[in-house]
């Protein structure tokens, strides 16, 4: 019976202590992400006809070293945008900030699959000149294959 005893109290011991680390790990947690905030606005030259169906995306993009392709941080669709400029908010965890990081804010508005405005040129932000609030990001229309007027 002592046997029986000494492996229940063995099992009780194991569980109590794998529990116990599942509770301190989840303690450790943030009550709360934190979250960094980018705001601003896109803007164009001239007026635009918003057409049902147009959606808006708007993404922080960490830009690639070399060949790289960039990296997707934060992004926003925004669906059948009623008027310009069109105001945007970009969420991110600030842990996925790289100190040396080149990031920079793109958009583009589409029908369908079919690019009507694109960004151009891309916005750097986390700079001295544009730190993350108002940010004021171009619309150009496109023109054939990907060609933006200038």
């Amino acid at each position: 019976m002592s046997r029986l005893l000494c492996w229940n109290l063995l099992i009780l011991g194991l569980v109590l202590l794998v529990g116990s680390q599942g509770q301190s790990a989840q303690i450790r947690e943030p009550s709360s992400k934190v979250v960094g905030r980018i705001t601003g606005a896109l803007v164009f030259r001239e007026r635009v006809d918003f057409l049902p169906g147009m959606q808006v995306n708007v993404s922080l993009r960490e830009k690639g070293r070399g060949t790289a392709p960039d990296i997707t941080v934060s992004e926003q669709v925004i669906e059948n945008p009623i008027m310009a400029p069109i105001p945007f908010v970009l969420e991110y965890n600030p842990a996925n900030i790289r100190r040396h990081g080149r990031y920079v804010i793109h958009a583009r508005i589409y029908t369908t699959r079919d690019p009507l405005y694109i960004s151009t040129p891309e916005v750097p932000i986390f700079t001295a000149e544009n730190p993350g609030q108002n940010v004021r990001v171009l619309m150009l229309p496109v023109r054939g294959r990907g060609e933006t007027t200038r």
